[in-house]
C-alpha cells in the first residue's frame, strides 16, 4: 500500500492490554480498510493519540499506566476539532460504567465481545463524521446515529 492510499484509509487506534486482543482487533480492522494501529496500555495510547491522530480510538477500560476513563480525560480534553471520536471496548459494562464513561468523555460504549459487523458499521460512521471536512461533529446527538443499533436509552451497543 502506498502512502496516498494509506493516507485516504479512516485511522483508527485499538488500546487494550491483551496482546492477542489488540492485535487481532488490529488486523481484522485492516482487513476492513482501515488503518489500524494499537497500543497495550494508557501512556502508549497518549502517545499515539498525538502521533498517528487517529479518527476513532477504540479502547478497554483496565489498562496497564492508566485507565481508560483516564486516558479518554485527557484526549477529551482537547480541542474537538482535533480529537478523535472515543469508543470504550470493554467488558465493563452496566449503568455506573456507561454514566462514568461519558462522564470521562467517550462518545461510545460498546461491551465485550462486540458483534463484528456492528462495530465495522459503527467504526465507518464515526471515521466519515470526524474525517469529512475536518470539523468533528457531535457524536451524542440522536440524528448522528440513526442506524437501528443504538440503545437510546441505555447509551450502550451490545
Amino acid at each position: 500500500m502506498d502512502s496516498a492510499d494509506r493516507q485516504r484509509r479512516p485511522r483508527v487506534l485499538v488500546v487494550d492490554d491483551c496482546p492477542d486482543t489488540v492485535e487481532s482487533l488490529a488486523r481484522m480492522l485492516r482487513l476492513w480498510g482501515f488503518d489500524a494501529t494499537a497500543a497495550r496500555d494508557g501512556p502508549g495510547a497518549l502517545e499515539l493519540a498525538d502521533s498517528y491522530r487517529p479518527a476513532v480510538v477504540l479502547m478497554d477500560l483496565g489498562l496497564a499506566g492508566m485507565d481508560g476513563f483516564e486516558v479518554a480525560r485527557r484526549i477529551s480534553g482537547r480541542p474537538k476539532a482535533t480529537r478523535p471520536a472515543l469508543v470504550c471496548l470493554s467488558g465493563w459494562c452496566g449503568e455506573d460504567v456507561q454514566r462514568r464513561c461519558l462522564e470521562a468523555g467517550f462518545d461510545l460504549h460498546v461491551s465485550k465481545p462486540a458483534d463484528p459487523e456492528l462495530l465495522r458499521r459503527l467504526l465507518i460512521v464515526l471515521s466519515v463524521l470526524w474525517e469529512g471536512d475536518g470539523a468533528r461533529r457531535p457524536l451524542r446527538s440522536e440524528t448522528d446515529h440513526d442506524a437501528g443499533v443504538r440503545d437510546r436509552t441505555a447509551g450502550c451497543y451490545s
